[in-house]
């Protein structure tokens, strides 16, 4: 265990401290659908984190194909024990992202981080 803290230690140090942007975070919570098919939406209280976006590419994203990210997509690292779930909203750059997937990097019965591909939002 000690191995696991000690990486993770590094990682927030390292990266999260010196690379991380402020993001905020609106967790989903449920989904209403009316007898005519209109559906609402209600999220939790927001929260402030810290995360690291790459394959982030804005300025260059009409020249360059990166990866197998779709238009609109973009990844963000979060630290190993923030809450982060599917269909919950991520405010970052002035836009509005909703998560599709999260990958966790285990190692020693823990996590290092949690990488999570998101989607913008075109609501």
């Amino acid at each position: 265990m000690t191995l696991l803290t000690s990486i993770q230690s590094r990682i927030k140090n390292k990266i999260f401290d010196r690379l991380g942007s402020t993001i905020v975070r609106t967790p989903y919570t449920s989904q209403t659908v009316d007898e005519w098919g209109d559906s609402t939406i209600t999220t939790g209280d927001t929260e402030t984190l810290t995360a690291v976006p790459y394959n982030y590419l804005q300025h260059m994203k009409e020249f360059e194909r990166y990866g197998n990210l779709q238009d609109g997509e973009t990844l963000m690292a979060f630290k190993h024990n923030q809450t982060i779930n599917k269909r919950d909203t991520i405010a970052f750059d002035n836009k509005t992202f909703i998560i599709k997937s999260i990958e966790k990097f285990p190692l020693s019965d823990g996590n290092v981080l949690k990488v999570v591909r998101m989607t913008e939002s075109i609501v």
